[in-house]
């Protein structure tokens, strides 16, 4: 059928407009500014600048980093060198220090929950019952103890105080309640709340508890915010414990900030307490710088804390450094801490070259002091070598060093192959270092093979010295195992007196 004049006009018209939008949509289709559909990577850029200028926003909103200064410039002065710039001008009644100055960035008040806390879920009360009826049903302790941990561990993760604080008080048993306590706070501590930790052990009022958490919650809080961490410590009920939370506090302090930690410290009017706080902030510098803290101690007057800060320093420089450790050591004065060091030094170079160490003992090491650092060294080399360092200590030409020694020794091969050990020892003159060494490893074998230690007695040949060994065995199984310990020695053939002794009355 033939089409009217304003049909093919209209027709006409419509093919143009769609040639039209077909045309716009190619155009849309090829700019190059079109955004990228999902999935499709971006295109890079064709600057690097605006990527260095993202990095440099990101830096600017994270802050610049706080990189702590060299210890070299750190290392605080010592009583005889340098003299101590405090910002603190009072002291807590007492003797105690006073509080330290509060940090940028603190940790929030025990008050404040963390984000995390604050989105997660938190027990209910009546889930808290159930948790404890299951642990009432556990018979074994070790499970119960388990079970408790767990239950710790969600509450202090929840930093659910108000449950934790109704468990302690659930809780008769000290053990239960140690064992509680210990997973809570560490698990608040992940959290990064040592102040709520604190908080809500004061709250229990178990004096106990608060002591056995102090240091816990006294480290890491020192890191985070020491001036709170101060003044919680000083509200410790028992002087002791405070003392020693003083000392957590410092180190981890002086971990990050020596110098303020330090200037904090000697204000202390306690001398006793301003050592025991030098002490702590001398392994703090040996952690990082051994040299440092070997060579600050020597400032120190007090034979104590010079002795606890090179002890502590040397042994970690020599892990490092052993012919540096060595020579500093030589060249100290004669003395008690001289040895000491020497003792401390030559233990862990027994480790790798027992040999070296015992050659370096008897050139330096003082007379008298010889025969116990020696019997260290035995000790440190039977594990590795426990025949070697028998047969070497069965050398010894005084009786009672040899003693020491191969008592040292034959402990250490006792834990690998008590029948061997044991072998070595009966092979020996019969004299008193004899006799305590199979004591001593007829004491470590009844702990790994009780069948194989009374086939062995029961075979010694003497009825005398077969009676002293029932004796010694039946002590140590007893202390194990005393049901099946008891057993054996009613059906054993030892002497009725030695039944006597051992069986509770």
């Amino acid at each position: 059928m033939a089409l009217s004049g304003s049909a093919k006009i209209v027709n006409l018209i419509l093919v143009v407009l769609s040639i039209g939008l077909l045309a716009l949509f190619w155009l849309d289709f090829d700019r190059p500014d079109r955004p990228a559909t999902e999935g499709t990577p971006p295109a890079k850029p064709s600057s690097s600048r605006p990527a260095a200028k993202a990095s440099a926003n990101k830096t600017s909103k994270k802050g610049p980093s706080r990189q702590g200064p060299k210890l070299s410039s750190q290392t605080p002065s010592g009583p005889l060198g340098g003299t101590a710039q405090s910002s603190i001008e009072d002291e807590v009644p007492g003797g105690k220090p006073a509080a330290a100055p509060a940090e940028t960035g603190q940790q929030p008040p025990a008050a404040q929950a963390t984000a995390e806390g604050q989105s997660e879920r938190l027990m209910t009360p009546e889930e808290l019952g159930l948790e404890l009826e299951h642990v009432a049903s556990l018979t074994d302790p070790g499970e119960r103890q388990t079970a408790l941990r767990e239950l710790a561990k969600t509450l202090g993760g929840q930093m659910n105080s108000e449950l934790a604080a109704q468990t302690l008080a659930a809780l008769s048993q000290p053990e239960e309640q140690s064992a509680f306590a210990a997973e809570l706070v560490r698990a608040m501590i992940e959290k990064k709340n040592p102040a709520a930790a604190a908080q809500l052990m004061a709250q229990t009022g178990n004096a106990q508890l608060m002591q056995e958490t102090a240091g816990q919650i006294a480290s890491a809080w020192g890191a985070v915010d020491p001036a709170a961490a101060l003044q919680w410590a000083g509200t410790l009920p028992d002087p002791k414990f405070a003392n020693q939370a003083y000392g957590e506090i410092v180190y981890s302090w002086a971990a990050k900030d020596l110098n303020s930690a330090y200037n904090w410290a000697i204000q202390t009017s306690d001398p006793q307490l301003q050592g025991n706080l030098m002490v702590r902030i001398g392994l703090a510098v040996a952690q990082q710088d051994p040299v440092a803290a070997s060579k600050w101690a020597m400032q120190f007057e007090d034979p104590k804390v010079q002795g606890q800060i090179l002890s502590s320093a040397v042994q970690l420089w020599a892990l490092k450094d052993m012919g540096g450790a060595v020579g500093f050591i030589e060249a100290l004065p004669a003395g008690a801490n001289r040895e000491q060091d020497i003792n401390a030094v030559a233990s862990i170079w027994a480790r790798t070259d027992p040999a070296a160490a015992i050659d370096w003992v008897g050139r330096s090491a003082a007379p008298g002091s010889r025969a116990p650092i020696l019997t260290e060294i035995g000790g440190v080399w039977a594990k590795h070598d426990p025949q070697a360092a028998t047969k070497w200590a069965n050398t010894f030409s005084d009786p009672p060093a040899r003693s020491q020694a191969l008592t040292a020794t034959t402990s250490q091969w006792a834990k690998r192959d008590p029948q061997a050990a044991m072998g070595f020892v009966q092979s020996l003159p019969g004299d008193a270092a004899q006799e305590a060494a199979a004591t001593t490893v007829l004491r470590v074998w009844v702990t790994k093979d009780p069948a194989g230690a009374i086939s062995f007695v029961e075979g010694v040949k003497g009825a005398n010295q077969q009676a002293a060994l029932y004796e010694t065995l039946g002590k140590q199984w007893m202390s194990l195992d005393p049901a099946a310990a008891g057993q054996w020695i009613q059906g054993s053939t030892m002497p009725s007196e030695v039944k006597q002794r051992l069986l509770p009355q």
